[in-house]
């Protein structure tokens, strides 16, 4: 399907699965990845004496970094309507719940 490193000239299916994966992998793309979360530690995400542990300032309730969230931070406004999209989440997580016992089985 196409290259993990054309440089290198090494293909997603040469990789094999499992730990053994880990060894395939160039060590530019491990310094990729790992400057990738320094970054994210030093600047977006970065923890603040005053604030509780995983409480990064910027961060959703999930603790994902509005900048990678479609929409802005702000409060509900229409409370029936947050409880009426609370509520179609959960049954659809029953649903899907149900569907995949379903395929179990």
């Amino acid at each position: 399907p196409g290259y993990c490193s054309p440089s290198a000239d090494l293909k997603f299916t040469d990789i094999p699965n499992g730990v053994a994966a880990l060894s395939k992998m160039p060590a530019e793309g491990w310094a990729q990845i790992g400057v990738f979360i320094a970054f994210l530690e030093l600047f977006p995400l970065r923890q603040e004496a005053d604030r509780a542990p995983g409480d990064a300032p910027g961060c959703g309730r999930l603790g994902v970094p509005w900048f990678f969230v479609a929409g802005r931070p702000g409060t509900v406004c229409d409370p029936t309507a947050s409880e009426r999209s609370l509520n179609a989440e959960i049954n659809n997580g029953r649903l899907a719940m149900v569907a995949i016992t379903g395929m179990v089985a």
